[in-house]
């Protein structure tokens, strides 16, 4: 792996829809890459107050959305894999005296993705 870059995307509140400015950041991060002839990982976090099987199944369900985007897209998927974290890997931790963790959970509810070969 020689790279490793982020994305933080705002679903609809039903999680089924990217919205313009985020499939616009797909397309100028992911799908260039692909399209250049790399294989992307894309990494699937997602982190809220809920239990760890909520947040592994949310982390899922988000990428099963990016998957199905950039099918729609025409991406070749064999370029592409995606795994879901849930929120084992948090990029900040809130801690048990934080009074509002809502600002580290949209942090740590994030795609990242890293170029895996050319």
């Amino acid at each position: 792996m020689r790279k490793n870059n982020e994305l933080i995307l705002d679903f609809d509140s039903n999680l089924e829809n990217f919205s313009r400015a985020d499939k616009k950041l797909i397309k100028a991060k992911i799908v260039k890459l692909i399209d250049k002839g790399f294989s992307i990982e894309i990494l699937s976090h997602y982190d809220s107050n809920q239990s760890d099987a909520y947040n592994i199944t949310q982390s899922r369900e988000r990428a099963k959305k990016l998957k199905a985007f950039l099918k729609s897209l025409k991406v070749n998927l064999d370029y592409v894999w995606i795994r879901s974290f849930g929120n084992r890997i948090p990029k900040v931790k809130c801690k048990k005296d934080d009074k509002d963790c809502t600002t580290h959970y949209n942090l740590n509810t994030r795609f990242e993705y890293k170029i895996a070969a050319i």
